[in-house]
């Protein structure tokens, strides 16, 4: 990878440090890789990325994404630092643009405020209704989904943008009608991202996974109510992803891309990893604090991570008439049913038949959209 190359870099100023303990998070057992319970990036390390990462990053509109663990225990003077240090080291004709993840429990009035007074997208994590949210992500034991809400409320207060990031599990993968309504119209959501839980670890199944076949009922089923009133008006991960495939263009959702390595995980300690699901020594580029971000940009590991996605796939993927639209799933879910089997891709029964369910609305939209002269002007 070069500096001409789009990428970003999702920072984590706390490591894995969490005020929840959601009992499917892949990000907690991190944790063992740092020494201090409740790690904090250094003022110095961030700005020396900031600066970096401007000059790596092709721009005009450089991404900053900040995530966890739970990034707002960084606490609001950390961020007002941030939008300081870019003011301060954005080169002429860059800008930047900071997205934040949170479980929105720590969204109070003054943070709120903040994001909105900077032009900040926050990303909720809502798996949905209370019944459905509160079965795995608690706060010691406790229920959250009341607090999540309270955070939502003062982003609409001050009307902060903001999207959806929901897991799709076990507690409700069976609901897809309920969930979609709820974040459609209770969480104001015009951008969701469906999140499959698969796995707690490279090849270790989470008991909170979602079924294979569920998770393709799930998306058919909320696709059916999309396409009849919300399309042009609620956006989902999965569908513009699947719609990009149909025309030949990149979607935005690395699973279902044909390669990986563009978007790359920065620890607080200033470690660079390849992947946010592949934070190991295996795939730890190096280090800002040591090397240059241009020098671990071009490493030959995050290469051949990259490459690892297309070359590795199963056989079935590979002969598979859909791998244009899937890609082949997420390297991480890719792992033996049981011992002696070949490795499979967990979710394919799942996107195979949501796929399939979509494929003629899909081609009807993508052939209307070819007409369209803003498609052939960037196409020619």
């Amino acid at each position: 990878m070069t500096a001409n190359n789009d990428f970003t870099i999702m920072v984590k100023p706390v490591g894995p440090d969490c005020n929840l303990s959601c009992s499917y998070c892949f990000y907690r057992s991190k944790a063992s890789l740092f020494s201090d319970p409740h790690p904090r990036m250094d003022m110095r390390l961030l700005e020396r990325f900031i600066i970096a990462y401007f000059e790596q990053h092709p721009g005009p509109v450089v991404p900053f994404t900040w995530q966890g663990g739970e990034p707002l225990l960084a606490g609001l003077e950390f961020f007002e630092h941030i939008q300081r240090l870019q003011r301060r080291h954005a080169p002429e004709g860059k800008t930047a643009f900071n997205a934040v993840q949170t479980n929105a429990t720590l969204l109070n009035r003054d943070v709120a405020r903040f994001f909105a007074r900077n032009g900040w997208l926050v990303g909720i994590s809502l798996d949905g209704p209370a019944a459905c949210h509160d079965v795995y992500r608690r706060r010691a034991g406790r229920p959250t989904h009341g607090q999540v809400m309270s955070g939502l409320a003062n982003l609409r207060k001050y009307r902060v943008e903001y999207n959806i990031l929901c897991a799709v599990h076990a507690a409700n993968q069976d609901q897809p009608e309920a969930v979609y309504r709820f974040l459609r119209d209770e969480a104001g959501a015009n951008f969701i991202q469906f999140i499959p839980i698969v796995a707690c670890g490279q090849g270790e199944p989470s008991p909170a996974r979602v079924e294979p076949a569920a998770f393709g009922r799930f998306l058919s089923s909320v696709w059916d109510m999309w396409r009849q009133t919300d399309v042009g008006r609620v956006f989902v991960g999965h569908f513009d992803a699947a719609l990009a495939a149909h025309l030949g263009q990149p979607g935005s959702l690395c699973a279902m891309a044909q390669d990986c390595g563009r978007a790359l995980v920065l620890e607080h300690d200033g470690s660079l990893y390849t992947c946010d699901h592949f934070v190991d020594a295996e795939h730890c580029l190096g280090n800002i604090e040591n090397q240059s971000l241009a020098d671990l940009l071009a490493s030959p590991t995050l290469s051949e991570f990259g490459r690892c996605k297309s070359g590795a796939l199963p056989e079935a993927c590979q002969a598979c008439a859909l791998r244009f639209a899937c890609g082949g799933g997420c390297p991480k879910d890719r792992f033996s049913p049981s011992p002696g089997t070949p490795i499979a891709q967990y979710l394919c029964p799942g996107l195979t038949a949501f796929l399939t369910h979509a494929d003629p609305d899909l081609a009807d939209m993508a052939a209307v959209i070819r007409q369209q002269p803003a498609f052939r002007r960037a196409t020619t």
